[in-house]
């Protein structure tokens, strides 16, 4: 145990759980490949409540195979309704 915890703090310079998250939640899509051996979805999940974030899971891999998967829809509806704002139309 005092090893990994050893482990854990020479570490979190580069985990994201560490730290406060600056964005708004709400601005943040958390995506999570089904077979993803690398990062998993158990880490997609701390991260997504970390971050107070959605999170959504997609068939692939850790690469995703966007090409493949639902992955390119979920992203653009939730920037379509998350971060893209409307533009003011010119005044005459």
């Amino acid at each position: 145990r005092e090893i990994e915890a050893l482990l854990r703090r020479a570490l979190a310079i580069h985990s994201p759980l560490y730290r406060r998250p600056l964005l708004d939640g709400k601005r943040v899509l958390v995506v999570a490949a089904e077979h993803d051996r690398i990062t998993g979805a158990v880490h997609a999940k701390r991260l997504s409540e970390h971050l107070h974030a959605s999170l959504v899971h997609c068939a692939g891999s850790h690469l995703l195979s966007l090409w493949r998967t639902a992955a390119p829809q979920l992203i653009e509806a939730f920037v379509a309704q998350h971060l893209l704002t409307p533009v003011a139309s010119e005044a005459s």
